[in-house]
């Protein structure tokens, strides 16, 4: 797996999917990323690949995050 770096972010194996592996890269670009698809495709490791595109992440607030928020008590301010 090391000719996968710096792009290969980590991996990811499910006890119950013995023949799934998950592998989370990065790139700069489409045809770097293109370039990459092509490597595991030639590697005789994997019998087939699929790449999922994520184009950008947002973590939302939860319930829990509010809850503490509404629980907790407000900072004290500085006395000057």
């Amino acid at each position: 797996m090391e000719k996968y770096f710096p792009n290969l972010m980590f991996l990811v194996s499910f006890s119950n999917l013995s023949q799934f592996l998950l592998a989370f890269v990065w790139t700069k670009s489409m045809k770097e990323l293109q370039n990459l698809h092509s490597m595991f495709e030639a590697d005789d490791a994997f019998d087939s690949v699929m790449f999922n595109i994520l184009y950008k992440g947002l973590i939302l607030p939860t319930w829990s995050d509010k809850f503490v928020l509404e629980k907790s008590t407000p900072p004290k301010k500085a006395c000057k």
